[in-house]
């Protein structure tokens, strides 16, 4: 697989998640679209909040070396 191909999303669950975070060999994406965004304010600490049009860049700057979970 090239650099350049997108590697297909993989679902865990919520306890998995919960571990790789407490480890901390994770980024964090939090996903919200800015209707969405002006009405919650809760936000897991430590996690980028982009706007769903902006993955792609916001790939481009998250550390290579970790995996991302998305929320």
């Amino acid at each position: 697989m090239s650099n350049k191909q997108a590697q297909e999303p993989i679902r865990i669950s919520v306890s998995d998640a919960k571990e790789r975070y407490e480890k901390g060999n994770v980024s964090i994406l939090d996903v919200i679209d800015t209707d969405a965004y002006n009405q919650f304010s809760y936000q897991i600490k430590f996690a980028v909040r982009t706007n769903p049009e902006d993955i792609p860049d916001e790939f481009s700057r998250l550390p290579r070396n970790r995996a991302v979970l998305a929320y």
